[in-house]
């Protein structure tokens, strides 16, 4: 395999007397980030990450570590090199992307083992690579575009505007709804809990897929149509109208829920400036953050869509915006493009 193998290290609880970030280092072609997390964490870590593959190391695998596996596998490309006791492993349903390595009675298996297991796993066709440049593949999971009737008029294209939170799961939900939209679509604005580097990394790799102008959101940026403005990864993403346009406005760095950039933040702003005119949209996502701000939407005359709980990675955010009440449809990933398209045509409103 060519490039450097960008690796998850994932070692669910806390200090244990050995890690694998010593063997995983061995290796110069490896660049890894371990993920000393509780198991329920460690999801929304790795996904923002985006590695090749993740070693998930867990000698005890229990509840939550199967739960949190099975979210990886629900959510992401990569392919997972499990290390864990025997006795522990029949835990796990059978997945193609998932691969067992005992422990054998050890403290940890050969450095050899684990360099050799991770780099047959990174050469896998399917899975996403990084080269030297650390720049993103471009999926080779994209479905085809939503088959649309009528294009939309030019008036709903210049009038209308998207806006979009997610979390845990939300960089291949985002993706994969895009993907699905027509062409020619509204300005849209995103906030998607991700560190910072990666959200102009991930926008870089989203311009290269879509037939939008995907960009990382700057300060003062008109918002056009056929235009996705993503949140930095450390300032918020507000939107201003001045005069007949809308625009980007960068916030400040203060963590909002628990997050900077804050879906809350961009969903409160949207529903100060411009709701009647907006759609509101919540997908895959650990917490509440985007509940209080898609109800504030909801109320002020924008429609609302969350995302089911089948189709989540996590179905904590769309949860707590169906529950505040802030939900107008609720639907699966693949089913919210229809809907979205059927407001746009006015021939749904919310009520």
């Amino acid at each position: 395999m060519q490039g450097t193998i960008k690796v998850a290290l994932a070692e669910p609880g806390a200090a244990r007397a050995y890690s694998l970030a010593e063997t995983l280092s061995a290796d110069h072609s490896i660049v890894f980030q371990r993920f000393s997390l509780p198991p329920e964490e460690i999801v929304r870590g790795v996904q923002s990450f985006r590695p090749n593959v993740i070693v998930f190391y867990s000698p005890l695998f229990g509840d939550k570590e199967h739960n949190c596996v099975t979210k990886i596998l629900r959510g992401m490309p990569a392919r997972i090199l499990l290390v864990s006791e025997p006795t522990q492993q029949s835990r796990l349903l059978r997945d193609p992307k998932l691969e067992q390595l005992s422990l054998a009675g050890h403290a940890a298996p050969p450095t050899s083992q684990i360099i050799s297991r991770v780099k047959r796993l990174a050469a896998t066709e399917d899975t996403p690579q990084i080269n030297n440049e650390n720049k993103f593949k471009l999926s080779q999971f994209a479905p085809k575009p939503f088959i649309t009737g009528a294009q939309l008029s030019p008036n709903v294209l210049t009038t209308k505007l998207i806006a979009i939170g997610a979390s845990t799961g939300g960089t291949e939900a985002l993706a994969k709804l895009f993907h699905l939209l027509p062409p020619h679509m509204p300005g849209m604005v995103v906030v998607q809990h991700m560190p910072p580097v990666f959200t102009q990394l991930y926008a870089e790799r989203l311009d290269k897929e879509l037939p939008y102008r995907v960009t990382e959101a700057k300060d003062n940026v008109q918002i056009l149509p056929n235009t996705i403005h993503i949140a930095p990864g450390d300032k918020h993403l507000l939107i201003k109208k001045k005069g007949n346009s809308l625009y980007t406005v960068l916030g400040n760095t203060t963590k909002v829920n628990g997050h900077c950039p804050s879906v809350d933040v961009l969903f409160n702003s949207v529903a100060d400036e411009y709701a009647w005119q907006s759609m509101g949209i919540i997908l895959t996502g650990m917490g509440a953050d985007g509940a209080a701000g898609m109800l504030r939407m909801k109320s002020k005359g924008s429609y609302t869509i969350g995302q089911d709980e089948a189709s989540c990675v996590v179905y904590g955010m769309p949860r707590k915006a169906y529950e505040y009440g802030g939900v107008s449809q609720q639907a699966a990933l693949t089913s919210i493009p229809q809907y979205m398209l059927s407001y746009l045509r006015n021939e749904v409103r919310n009520d």
